[in-house]
């Protein structure tokens, strides 16, 4: 199999058909474009499970798996509560190092208000770099519970923040001798500290309140693959106008360099969200200080548009990650 996230037909044949549901408290569980788990607990009250696993692409890997894993946690509109981290780690890993790698993920749980709750670490020979497994833990009222398979043919298709944030700050970091042959310090250094900007939550608890009716993070094979995940789910078509994804010139700058789609690379710290009004949400967002576009609609066709300066195309099944390319 290629490298990388699985194809969705692999995923259908291999994994989903061969998976049955036996626990009624399992509410909601493994599905296309679904990154969390469900399960109803008290009368009320959901928990909601996500596993989110890593191999290292930068020196940050531990800070960007656990704030994946909580990201998927907010796009159900739940409460993060903890974490548990399995860390498959190379014996060429020294003590030193495996404290800095503990202390990063304190001072990330610390960050986003939830608890290391226990986990795994395992050194071993079978690895040859860090190899990561966050499960995160959250709870919401179960009236409350959303899920991308509820957006609707109509509603608007907003997106926060810029597309390919974790993708040009992990090339930064990881090619820098090569980026700067053709940049300046500058971009190399602003692309570097795009990692802030990978939690969203804060965005997430602004759509909840303002109404959404969906939230999907970007995450691998970037908005591309989102938007095939959302309509995918939800049974619709949409019509995407490309030149509204809001994408840094850093960004664009670095995918340049190594001949990479940036709206096909990972972009953990986007959110995309599906709502009635997607003026009010983008009002709601700029308020708190996070950028947001509208960028499309869906529809009640089965084609996934994307135009582009009037040309029309249509959107593919996700392919694996364009960081691949480089890395």
């Amino acid at each position: 199999m290629k490298t990388g996230k699985i194809s969705e037909t692999i995923l259908k044949r291999s994994v989903l058909k061969r998976i049955s549901k036996r626990r009624p408290e399992i509410i909601s569980g493994p599905a296309v474009g679904m990154d969390y788990s469900a399960v109803k607990i008290a009368k009320d009250e959901v928990f909601v499970i996500s596993v989110d696993s890593f191999t290292e692409m930068d020196k940050d890997y531990i800070r960007a798996n656990i704030v994946a894993a909580v990201n998927n946690i907010a796009t159900s509109g739940a409460e993060a509560l903890g974490v548990m981290i399995a860390a498959f780690l190379p014996s060429q890993l020294d003590e030193p190092e495996f404290r800095l790698f503990v202390d990063q993920a304190e001072e990330t749980c610390k960050e986003l208000n939830i608890q290391a709750m226990g986990g795994h670490t395992q050194i071993t020979d079978a690895v040859n770099k860090p190899i990561i497994a966050v499960t995160a833990l959250g709870k919401v009222k179960e009236g409350k519970l959303l899920s991308i398979k509820k957006a609707k043919a109509g509603q608007d298709l907003v997106l926060t923040k810029w597309i390919g944030l974790e993708g040009s700050s992990i090339l930064a970091k990881e090619k820098e001798s090569i980026i700067e042959k053709k940049y300046k310090t500058e971009l190399i250094s602003k692309a570097k500290n795009y990692d802030q900007y990978l939690s969203i939550i804060p965005e997430a608890a602004t759509a909840v309140k303002s109404g959404a009716s969906a939230l999907h993070d970007l995450a691998q094979g970037g908005i591309m693959a989102a938007l095939w995940d959302i309509a995918e789910a939800s049974g619709t078509g949409l019509k995407v106008d490309l030149r509204s994804i809001p994408v840094q010139q850093e960004t664009i700058e670095i995918c340049e360099i190594f001949d990479i789609n940036p709206y096909r690379l990972i972009s953990g710290g986007s959110l995309l969200i599906a709502c009635d009004n997607g003026l009010d949400m983008v009002d709601a967002l700029r308020a708190e200080g996070i950028n947001a576009e509208i960028i499309g609609r869906l529809t009640d066709s089965n084609d996934k548009i994307i135009m582009n300066d009037g040309e029309v195309t249509y959107l593919d099944l996700p392919q694996p990650d364009e960081i691949l390319k480089a890395l």
